[in-house]
């Protein structure tokens, strides 16, 4: 990996979290594995609005999937996003 490439990546992971949504999802998956329902009945949106938001979180490599009957269930890949996320937050606030 050339040391662009990790900056490109970074960028990538910066512009998925720029959505206030998104910051959400992570936020209630860094509580755990969560499903499809749940998110959509926590975040007061439709599922279509998290399907597009999960795409996006999916193909970063933010969350994982698995299909459990007709349910999906959502989890982050990594534990360290939510204490990215949680830093920035504390950073704001100060």
């Amino acid at each position: 990996m050339k040391p662009n490439d990790i900056y490109q990546m970074h960028a990538d992971i910066c512009k998925s979290l720029s959505n206030s949504k998104r910051l959400q999802i992570i936020e209630i998956l860094g509580q755990g594995k969560t499903s499809s329902s749940q998110l959509i009945s926590r975040l007061k949106i439709n599922k279509v609005t998290l399907s597009q938001n999960m795409k996006i979180l999916l193909n970063q490599g933010i969350a994982r999937s698995e299909k459990r009957g007709k349910s999906v269930q959502y989890q982050l890949a990594d534990s360290r996003i939510i204490k990215a996320c949680r830093l920035m937050r504390e950073v704001l606030i100060s």
